[in-house]
């Protein structure tokens, strides 16, 4: 029997032991990102930053550029967060929320005799206990992830937060996205629809214990955003400053998918204005 999470594109099949299925569910889940990313003709600003955190996390270091604002100095302290690493992490904990976030696995069971069609195996409900299994594994991943991110980003200062501007932006705006989508889902405000767990109107125990939390964290990590890009930013550079899609030039894939990323961006920002009833400003 193999776990198994249905997707239009790749099922997810692991076989028995757990050595290496952190890694397995990893790579699975960014190849259902990656696909969806791929099949997508209109991106979303979500979506273009995972993709502009992809590339930038495959690209070689010579054409990720740091800001000129700081890097044009003899002497300069080292950032505290490794930019690499930070953009890594960020990818990791995208895969695992798209993990928890799965409402539906099943099963692969070989029955015997293949059919006609030459198959042989039949597809069930996974079982409970294979089930808490993989929500323990999930859960572990993004909870491992936020611990090591949130602590680099409490120990970033302002000068160091410029060092790595333009990886610090993206990924900051990937975590408020993945904790504005859990905040939703958690107070049953996303579009209507209710997490898979909820059976009826209202959240259950699980979601109402974790709601708090995560509202904290969203909060924080605004307030976080706020202190390094409330007067410049990557879409913002300062007076004299080369735009960042002029730094990128060397690149050509990092700075195609950073101006996916600006476009986007000003769609979302008309969004938010739209249906917030309200002037929003993105740095």
């Amino acid at each position: 029997m193999h776990a198994c999470v249905p997707h239009p594109a790749v099922g997810l099949c692991l076989a028995s032991g757990q050595e290496h299925l952190p890694r397995d569910l990893l790579e699975w889940a960014e190849k259902q990102l990656s696909g969806g990313l791929r099949d997508r003709k209109a991106p979303d600003f979500e979506s273009a930053i995972l993709s502009f955190l992809l590339v930038y996390r495959d690209s070689p270091p010579e054409s990720q550029r740091s800001s000129p604002s700081l890097s044009s100095r003899k002497k300069k302290a080292p950032a505290c967060v490794d930019p690499k690493n930070l953009v890594r992490r960020i990818c990791e904990m995208r895969c695992w929320y798209l993990i928890w976030q799965t409402s539906k696995m099943y099963a692969h069971t070989h029955r015997g005799a293949p059919d006609p069609d030459g198959r042989n195996e039949e597809l069930s409900r996974l079982p409970p206990t294979a089930l808490w299994e993989l929500r323990k594994i999930t859960t572990e991943g993004l909870i491992a992830c936020e611990k090591e991110i949130l602590l680099g980003l409490d120990e970033l200062s302002q000068d160091g937060a410029r060092l790595i501007e333009l990886p610090l932006w993206a990924c900051m705006w990937q975590m408020i996205l993945i904790y504005r989508r859990v905040v939703a889902a958690c107070s049953n405000l996303a579009r209507g629809q209710l997490l898979s767990s909820v059976d009826s109107g209202t959240a259950g125990p699980n979601e109402t214990s974790v709601l708090p939390v995560v509202e904290h964290l969203y909060r924080l990590l605004i307030l976080k955003y706020n202190a390094y890009f409330g007067s410049t930013s990557p879409t913002y550079p300062k007076k004299g400053q080369p735009p960042t899609t002029e730094l990128l030039a060397g690149d050509e894939q990092l700075k195609r998918a950073w101006d996916n990323v600006s476009v986007c961006r000003k769609e979302f920002c008309e969004h938010l204005n739209k249906h917030l009833n309200t002037t929003v400003y993105m740095i």
